[in-house]
């Protein structure tokens, strides 16, 4: 028992990788794009740590939207985007990423939203999304997304892509980046090889989804008191499915696939493999670093299947940050990116100080998580956020690349899906403009509207 709770804590926080990329926090990150315009009626600027901020009108899309375009025009330049959130249950952090989505879709040619979320699920979800009507939209959204997402909030994001899509010349894709489970990875391989009849895809298809049920159902049992599996059937089930993984590939590379049905394939073997590897080595030969980011950035890069696509990001703020936090146990997707497409990536974090959020007491989540409203620790003034809600204004944006370092380098809290916003969650790793290119505040906030 002792492996499987080593393997299933990093889970949370990070997969394992034989041969991770590092993150580099000193990428060259300089601004790019005009100043913010400042009009009396819609937008002013205030002071903010010694330094500019635009203010934001959260009440209507228009006037959000001019006060915003300096930064959307610096976003436009990128080929990926990454959307943070301060708390993964705060419903305004998804209404602002609604709408920031909304101008990069309509207005900047983005067309990829790809979420924190399993990539095989979503696949599931965004396939179904075009012709499900709102009450199949929320089945959907209960058997494919993680509770973190499955709010009124994103729901309303889910029912734009599905409008959009009906007219668009370019149609918005539904994707997610994490390696969470693999029932369906498995499945959709199954379902795409079945009609070759090939006696061997078969028998490793078939023996794959049997694998992957029982690895789904340890996540999901973890979560009970009296669960309890010896570590020798937890490991034996991994390198199992490991080994699987790699006799499958080299064969759905041969199959006479459609190259779109090749594209899908490849890459749920891909995050299979990404979700079995760094364990196996574990196991097998004892080393091995836990990095559930790297995973993530390389199957965010996945959904680049074109020159002119573009990729918005959806995940915590310190999953879309440019570093990791905690001295390097969790973040930094957005590090990796930069490895991959260096000068093509873009960081907004996004923050609060009071208020209420949605958080789950499950140690581990999942789809059947029960998300539930609980208050903000009032940060002190010493801290990031509480420094910030001090300014005038409720709502604003600070261009990072525009502060000198030292203003940014206050503790900061990092707020995940449990209900602790206390101490245990501050850290002090990076300054935050090392972090993210940019941040968006909003003094006092709300949980996002849970759908049950």
């Amino acid at each position: 028992m002792k492996t499987l709770l080593i393997f299933l804590l990093t889970l949370v926080t990070a997969w394992t990788m034989a041969q991770p990329i590092k993150p580099n926090s000193q990428v060259n990150r300089a601004s790019a794009g005009p100043k913010p315009v400042t009009t009396r009626q819609q937008t002013e600027t205030i002071t903010v740590l010694g330094d500019q901020a635009v203010t934001l009108d959260l009440d209507n899309f228009d006037h959000f939207r001019q006060q915003m375009m300096p930064l959307i025009n610096q976003m436009a330049a990128k080929k990926l985007v990454g959307l943070g959130e301060g708390t993964h249950g705060t419903s305004e952090f998804y209404k602002i990423r609604y709408w920031i989505t909304k101008i990069l879709v309509e207005e900047k040619g983005f067309n990829q939203v790809v979420f924190e979320n399993d990539y095989a699920d979503s696949y599931r979800l965004n396939q179904a999304m075009p012709r499900a009507s709102a009450s199949e939209l929320d089945a959907l959204m209960k058997q494919y997304l993680l509770a973190i997402w499955r709010n009124q909030e994103v729901k309303e994001l889910l029912s734009w892509i599905q409008t959009h899509n009906r007219s668009a010349k370019k149609p918005v894709t539904f994707g997610g980046m994490d390696a969470m489970f693999m029932s369906n990875d498995a499945r959709v391989l199954q379902e795409l090889t079945r009609r070759f009849q090939h006696a061997e895809t078969d028998n490793l298809t078939q023996l794959l989804v049997k694998l992957a049920v029982t690895r789904d159902s340890i996540w999901y049992n973890a979560n009970r008191k009296d669960f309890a599996i010896p570590d020798s059937v937890s490991n034996a089930n991994l390198v199992q499915g490991y080994e699987t993984i790699k006799k499958l590939e080299p064969i759905l590379a041969r199959l006479p696939l459609s190259t779109q049905q090749r594209d899908v394939a490849m890459n749920m073997a891909k995050n299979i493999f990404l979700q079995l590897a760094g364990p196996y080595t574990y196991i097998t030969k004892k080393i091995g670093s836990f990095d559930r980011d790297s995973c993530m950035a390389v199957m965010a890069t996945r959904f680049l299947h074109k020159p002119e696509d573009k990729v918005i990001i959806w995940a915590h703020d310190f999953h879309v940050a440019h570093t990791s936090i905690y001295d390097g146990a969790v973040g930094g997707t957005g590090g990796y990116i930069e490895q991959m497409y260096p000068g093509q990536y873009f960081a907004l974090g996004t923050g609060t100080a009071t208020g209420t959020f949605a958080a789950t007491d499950d140690r581990f989540i999942t789809h059947a998580s029960q998300m539930k409203t609980v208050s903000l620790a009032i940060p002190a003034d010493s801290l990031w956020e509480g420094q910030l809600a001090q300014a005038s204004a409720p709502a604003f944006y600070m261009d990072l690349a525009k502060w000198p370092k030292e203003s940014t380098n206050l503790t900061y809290r990092a707020v995940g899906y449990g209900p602790k916003s206390g101490k245990s969650t501050h850290d002090k790793s990076h300054p935050v403009s090392e972090l993210f290119d940019a941040y968006l505040f909003i003094r006092d906030t709300k949980a996002a509207q849970f759908i049950k």
